[in-house]
């Protein structure tokens, strides 16, 4: 009975999403043979664990691109089939390049999560996601996450970073992530790590609240809690002074 109690909560958290049956190709500008945002065999995408995918069967299409671009840069990127009738994230991604050839993994998870991160399902990532040794911060509209202006660098750890902030007003709050005191590199939002497209968004509903801020470099994925109040005891002056008799 436990095992399959481990089972149905595993289940419960994925699920396999129906573009897993479709063929996918990384198309961008950084990788161009066919034509740039083309689409050719160096570029298709498998789920059967050859071409840099990991698992076989797991909802999960990769392909590590030799990239053909002369230089160093910021490139951008989608995931899409070959007609482009569907591609994600919903608007381009960026993806750096260090040097000519350089091989990079884009991954497309079809899976569909219910673990409290975002996007649920469809998320196209990459290993080149932001310039190397990139740290990344949260900027937002509170004056607890620099009111737009300067935004709370987070910790690493495992390529997870999280930062937990004290947000003064109970409130609606919108934010993003983004790499630190640069907007053009990367930033993350509601859609993953494409380059437009709607803010992150919390809601507070005590002053002196603390929220949880987590984004996972790994998956392109971000989770945002709000955390519980803690209780205070209302004892009055006179059971104080009864307590210490």
């Amino acid at each position: 009975m436990k095992k399959m109690a481990m089972v149905l909560s595993v289940l419960a958290l994925v699920a396999f999403a129906g573009n897993a049956d479709a063929q996918w190709y990384a198309k961008g500008d950084m990788y161009c043979a066919p034509g740039c945002f083309n689409f050719d065999a160096g570029n298709e995408m498998f789920d059967d664990g050859t071409n840099g995918d990991v698992t076989s069967g797991d909802g999960i299409f990769s392909r590590l691109v030799t990239t053909d671009v002369g230089a160093a840069g910021k490139y951008s990127w989608k995931a899409a089939v070959a007609d482009w009738s569907i591609s994600y994230p919903g608007s381009n991604q960026f993806v750096h390049i260090n040097a000519a050839a350089e091989q990079v993994l884009f991954t497309l998870d079809t899976n569909v999560y219910a673990d409290g991160f975002i996007p649920t399902t469809n998320i196209a990532w990459s290993d080149h996601y932001a310039p190397v040794g990139a740290a990344y911060e949260v900027i937002g509209a509170a004056p607890e996450t620099g009111g737009w202006a300067d935004g709370i660098v987070a910790a690493e750890a495992g390529g997870v970073h999280s930062v937990t902030i004290t947000i003064g007003t109970a409130g609606n709050y919108d934010f993003l992530w983004r790499v630190d005191n640069d907007w053009d590199a990367q930033t993350i939002r509601q859609d993953g790590g494409a380059s437009g497209g709607a803010n992150l968004n919390y809601t507070t509903t005590v002053d002196n609240q603390d929220v949880l801020f987590e984004f996972d470099a790994n998956t392109g994925r971000t989770r945002t809690t709000v955390l519980t109040p803690t209780a205070t005891d209302e004892t009055s002056w006179t059971g104080m002074k009864e307590l210490f008799r």
